[in-house]
């Protein structure tokens, strides 16, 4: 069966989400001083750069991760909407989904006639693609550019090479715009900077917007202004004004997977919308405490709640 494979809750992940068991040689936990902070920065662009992490995740993973809303949403995706990936490695997600649009037996052919999984993505959305012209807009943003990466020619794909803490200032344009947000074991599994960039995220959304976001949710916790601490999706679900729903429950896994389903469902992927009228910038503030660094997957991290 194809589904529980690609539902197991992986051990270790990359910007994009790692599937396979990784096993970290070596590590360091201090105070995220400035030393921290660079050396961290350092041994992630040694990672990318010596190719470490698997920055291939393609469309059927993100159909599957990221469940049935996602699905529907990204078949209803118009001309003029936009859908933003942000840790998307070699953007094969998005490239998939333009081909699918393009000429689904291209994608047949670039998935080596692996039919179960031609057939999920097909099911789910080629019944509803009008192939025409008038795209959606989409933006594909990685930490570093993987190596051997290419975008062919006239593909309608905007990839974007940055550091999102520090440079989400230029997506400032698209305020209140976008339709679909993705980050797949990305940029909130890595950064120091965890409330300020989903604040950056969430000013992006239009009304109806939605985030989808997959992390390993026991390795990021927060220290409450109480003194509890707590994993960061129950944090989450406490910040006022913040809807979160898991894109997949168990009821809706089961129906899929039958008694399998159990084993596979973890609840560390979710969905992310305001509730109206809800201003980003009253997210509750978080300062990184410490940070574990491995040498293969995200890393550990604590983080504290500041007085409002």
């Amino acid at each position: 069966m194809i589904g529980p494979f690609f539902l197991r809750k992986p051990i270790g992940f990359s910007l994009v989400g790692l599937w396979i068991f990784l096993t970290p040689v070596s590590s360091f936990s201090q105070s995220p001083t400035q030393s921290c902070s660079k050396v961290f920065d350092s041994r992630r662009l040694h990672l990318l750069a010596d190719n470490r992490f698997n920055v291939s995740r393609d469309l059927y993973d993100y159909l599957m991760r990221f469940g049935p809303h996602f699905q529907l949403r990204i078949k209803d995706l118009q001309a003029g909407q936009i859908w933003i990936d942000v840790g998307a490695g070699q953007a094969f997600a998005q490239k998939d989904y333009i081909r699918l649009r393009q000429n689904p037996a291209t994608l047949k052919t670039n998935w080596n006639a692996d039919l179960g999984r031609w057939d999920f993505a097909g099911q789910i959305l080629h019944q509803r693609f009008f192939f025409t012209q008038a795209w959606p807009q989409l933006i594909a943003v990685s930490y570093v550019k993987p190596k051997n990466f290419q975008i062919e020619p006239g593909l309608p794909l905007d990839y974007r090479e940055l550091n999102w803490s520090v440079d989400h200032h230029q997506f400032d344009h698209l305020t209140h715009q976008v339709d679909i947000l993705t980050d797949y074991y990305g940029n909130l599994s890595y950064t120091e900077k965890f409330s300020e960039d989903l604040t950056s995220y969430l000013r992006l959304l239009k009304p109806q917007g939605k985030i989808y976001v997959s992390l390993d949710k026991s390795i990021t916790e927060v220290v409450l202004r109480d003194g509890r601490r707590v994993d960061i999706l129950t944090w989450l679900k406490g910040v006022p004004g913040l809807a979160i729903h898991p894109v997949w429950t168990i009821e809706s896994l089961t129906q899929k997977l039958g008694d399998d389903a159990i084993g596979f469902w973890d609840g560390d992927s979710f969905e992310i919308s305001l509730q109206p009228g809800f201003d980003p910038s009253q997210i509750p503030q978080l300062h990184l405490q410490t940070i574990s660094v491995y040498d293969s997957g995200p890393p550990r991290r604590i983080f504290t709640e500041t007085p409002p």
